[in-house]
């Protein structure tokens, strides 16, 4: 949700921000639903260690990005201190009820992006199942200021699978 959540305060409150990037996000009602039953199951499903989950969720179903994923998972796992607590149901619950009201019909959908002047790079895997990457061209072509990247063989994790080269074009972008 933090790329919806990023959007509103663009909307709301554009004077906070100075730069914008969206990771693996789309606009409002943009292309594939809130998401598609075959991908929610893999949520749903039980997994040897539960944090394997993430990886035909986040990584695309190739030998090399499942490898990049489960090098995330060893990074993500050597993280012994300051760690998230886990999803509650009734926040996966919340979730699911805020994508479904992000994704609700709405007229001239893409109209609330053609006023946001602040320069936003939109990051996407070619291959994401979470938000359709589709959605990642909408917001770069309804965006007034807006740079489009999208990783090969990556899903919604391509930032994870790409990490040197993502934080190489985050900060030419944010240092522009």
């Amino acid at each position: 949700m933090g790329g919806e959540v990023t959007q509103l305060i663009l909307v709301d409150r554009p004077e906070l921000v100075r730069r914008t990037i969206l990771v693996g996000t789309g606009p409002r009602n943009g292309d594939g639903g809130p998401m598609r039953p075959e991908t929610a199951e893999l949520f749903a499903r039980t997994y040897e260690r539960q944090d394997e989950m993430w990886l035909p969720i986040m990584f695309s179903p190739s030998a090399t990005s499942q490898a990049a994923g489960r090098e995330w998972l060893e990074r993500t796992r050597a993280r012994a201190g300051d760690r998230d607590v886990p999803v509650s149901v009734e926040t996966a619950t919340a979730h699911r009820a805020a994508a479904t009201r992000w994704s609700a019909p709405v007229e001239d959908r893409f109209a609330y992006l053609r006023d946001l002047a602040r320069p936003v790079l939109v990051v996407n895997g070619h291959e994401d199942i979470v938000i359709a990457t589709i959605n990642s061209f909408h917001l770069q072509q309804n965006l007034p200021n807006a740079q489009l990247i999208l990783y090969p063989d990556s899903g919604h994790g391509a930032h994870f699978q790409f990490p040197h080269l993502f934080v190489t074009h985050a900060r030419l972008f944010l240092d522009a």
